[in-house]
């Protein structure tokens, strides 16, 4: 799981320079959860966009697509 998440937060890491500091996506919804993440929305949509493919792409392998 460690590996996967590693790997998703390269890509985004890639596109979004929030991710420059941050070694998790847990880390980044946790701090969202809390409003203790500062970004706004302007910030935080595309990441969340993005976050959708990542994971739908991650479902996709799993099921054998």
């Amino acid at each position: 799981m460690q590996e996967v998440e590693g790997r998703v937060v390269a890509w985004l890491r890639q596109k979004h320079p929030l991710f420059e500091t941050r070694e998790s996506v847990t880390g980044l919804l946790r701090d969202c959860i809390a409003r203790s993440q500062p970004a706004g929305p302007e910030v935080l949509q595309p990441l969340f966009k993005d976050l959708d493919e990542a994971l739908g792409h991650l479902e996709e392998v799993q099921h054998g697509f």
